[in-house]
C-alpha cells in the first residue's frame, strides 16, 4: 500500500480551504489532510506533521503564510509549497 501523501491547506477563508480539501479527496490518491487558517498553526504543522504538499495563504493572521514558511524553511523543512493569494 502506498504511503499517504501529507497535505496542508492553509487559509484563512473557508471556501478556499473546502474547495482544495475536495479536489484531494475526489483525486482518489491516499492523502492525509491537515488544514489551518492562521500562520502560526501553519508553521507548526509544516514543522511537525510530515507534510509533503502545502497550499499557503500569503495573508494569514497571526503570521503571514510567507513568514511561516521562511520560517519552516531555516529550520530544514523541504515541503514542496505553493504560496497563493487573491485581492
Amino acid at each position: 500500500m502506498q504511503r499517504p501523501i501529507g497535505m496542508l491547506v492553509a487559509d484563512d477563508c473557508q471556501l478556499t480551504r473546502d474547495i482544495l480539501t475536495d479536489a484531494a479527496r475526489a483525486s482518489k490518491l491516499p492523502v492525509r489532510m491537515s488544514t489551518t487558517d492562521n500562520g502560526r498553526d501553519c508553521l507548526t504543522l509544516l514543522n511537525g506533521s510530515n507534510i509533503d504538499l502545502a497550499f499557503v495563504d500569503v495573508h494569514m493572521p497571526e503570521l503571514s503564510g510567507t513568514e511561516a514558511v521562511w520560517s519552516a524553511r531555516k529550520q530544514g523543512v523541504q515541503t514542496f509549497v505553493t504560496l497563493m493569494s487573491s485581492p
